[in-house]
């Protein structure tokens, strides 16, 4: 991966713990890059997501999802998003993902735009890993949904079938006898 050795070398320096610490800087400057600096750190890189796992670093950037500078809200966003895909395709991954995810959603209601266009790379990261349960999900609601509408077209149907029938009827015969008088009367005007 890109930067591997750089990467191998800043965690070895304790880069996440010296980050962590900085999370709850005053400064949103300060803030911002240093979550920067960690999204990038574990992108593509197991062992540095392992160990920010183990030191509930995502919680922390998951509280600066509703920090009040819109750029260091961007930049949370960014580096959960760098958090989705995994080599370890393990039901407690999966889990964490889809947790992440679902903490990641807050931003929808964020006035920021910039927050919100993160939002959507973020998740299309999360989509593009798990393609295949996504696909699994959307089948299955698109089943639920054809049951739940096959089940009220046979009660709609069933109750008032009668009336359907007889309607349909008088329809299409006032149609018929108004198409014929119209064709008719149009040819006996020529």
């Amino acid at each position: 991966s890109d930067c591997q050795h750089g990467k191998t070398a800043c965690l070895n320096s304790n880069l996440l713990l010296v980050s962590s610490n900085l999370l709850a800087d005053p400064d949103a400057t300060v803030r911002r890059w240093v979550v920067f600096c960690l999204g990038n750190l574990w992108e593509d890189y197991e062992e540095a997501k392992r160990l920010a796992i183990n030191q509930k670093i995502t919680d922390k950037l998951s509280a600066l999802l509703s920090d009040p500078v819109a750029e260091v809200r961007a930049a949370a966003i960014f580096a959960l998003g760098n958090f989705f895909g995994s080599t370890e395709d393990t039901e407690e991954r999966r889990n964490l993902e889809i947790s992440l995810a679902l903490k990641l959603l807050v931003a929808t209601a964020d006035c920021s735009v910039l927050c919100r266009k993160e939002l959507l790379v973020s998740l299309s990261k999360l989509v593009s890993c798990q393609e295949t349960r996504f696909m699994e999900g959307a089948l299955e609601l698109a089943r639920e949904e054809i049951r739940a509408l096959s089940g009220k077209v046979s009660s709609s149907s069933s109750s008032s079938g009668s009336q359907s029938q007889s309607s349909s009827l008088s329809s299409s015969g006032s149609q018929s006898q108004s198409s014929s008088l119209s064709s008719s009367g149009s040819q006996s005007q020529s």
